[in-house]
């Protein structure tokens, strides 16, 4: 008997995609074929196809009907997987194939099967906000009031206004300096009884 099982492949989208299973008869005489098929948490079969049933919430069961000796038997499931489940790919499933002849022992084989996703490799990162003592500033004195402006524009408006101040003493300094210097060359000399010029 020989048994196969597709790799199951989530794309982009995230959508349900299909798991098809083979079961095939090696022998001689006769068999009617079985699969079982078992899913990892958050992969399901969202709808039963014809043959098959839900036999737990990650164990699906499917009939196959005959399968005469040479001939290979197929059950093609629908597979779902939560957003959580694809971001943790990949995963791994397994199939159980049992092959029963009229009279004799039924023979069982098992494998495993890959579950992946696109969705893992393209997880973004995302940082959490901060929150209280996370790098979030203290409000205001009168916050409550509405001023239209950031702190920012406050600090700027703050500096731009002690630079104009020191513009304004800085010019004032230099006026009265200019004034004394130019009151004493425009002063008379000073002549003395004697007829000295100070």
């Amino acid at each position: 008997m020989s048994l196969a099982a597709g790799e199951v492949s989530f794309d982009i989208t995230g959508q349900a995609t299909t798991l098809d299973v083979r079961l095939g008869n090696t022998g001689r005489v006769d068999t009617t074929g079985t699969v079982e098929v078992v899913l990892p948490t958050g992969v399901t079969v969202p709808s039963m196809p014809p043959g098959c049933v839900a036999e737990a919430p990650d164990r699906t069961r499917c009939d196959l009907g005959p399968i005469v000796a040479g001939q290979v038997g197929t059950a093609r499931l629908p597979v779902a997987a939560t957003p959580e489940a694809q971001r943790n790919a990949p995963l791994s499933g397994a199939v159980i194939g049992t092959l029963a002849p009229r009279a004799g022992k039924a023979k069982t084989i098992q494998l495993s099967f890959r579950i992946v996703a696109v969705a893992a490799l393209a997880t973004p990162v995302v940082s959490a906000a901060p929150t209280g003592s996370q790098g979030a500033l203290p409000p205001l004195a009168g916050a409550g009031r509405e001023t239209g402006m950031t702190r920012v524009q406050k600090l700027a408006l703050v500096l731009i206004g002690a630079s104009m101040l020191l513009v304004v003493l800085a010019l004032a300094l230099a006026t009265g300096t200019l004034r004394r210097r130019m009151g004493e060359q425009r002063r008379p000399p000073v002549v003395d009884a004697g007829g000295a010029v100070d």
